[in-house]
């Protein structure tokens, strides 16, 4: 791997390191926040989609793993607009605005977060009305 050339660079690099170390941290929180309404609207959403037949055990085993399918993909779509967090925060560095991480950081990730909550928020509410 090439060595960065100038001292510019090398600072580039550790800033982007720090920032993207940061956001990891915070994506900790992320998932802790997001795993309980998102296993709830799972829950809620194919407990009434699936086909219950005779009551066997494999119409049971099919809930689950929808729920589990529903879980996993929710988490992985939700992951990756997680990573938009630290990608703004670098290009708005990048530009030059004046802001630090430790003011911009917490706005863009609680709008993240509130984003991210909204559509489970609304399909639970939508669900129980």
């Amino acid at each position: 791997m090439n060595e960065p050339e100038t001292v510019k660079e090398r600072e580039d690099i550790l800033l982007t390191r720090g920032i993207v170390r940061s956001w990891e941290k915070l994506r900790l929180i992320y998932n802790g926040v997001m795993v309980g309404p998102s296993i709830l609207f799972a829950t809620l959403f194919y407990h009434d989609n699936v086909w219950w037949t005779d009551g066997h055990s494999s119409a049971a085993t099919a809930l689950l793993i929808q729920i589990g399918v529903g879980i996993v993909l929710f988490a992985l779509g939700a992951n990756i607009c997680f990573c938009l967090g630290p990608y703004v925060e670098l290009v708005i560095v990048a530009l030059g605005y004046p802001v630090t991480g430790r003011k911009l950081r917490p706005v863009l990730f609680g709008m993240g977060l509130l984003g991210s909550l909204s559509p489970v928020v609304v399909g639970i509410l939508l669900y129980l009305a």
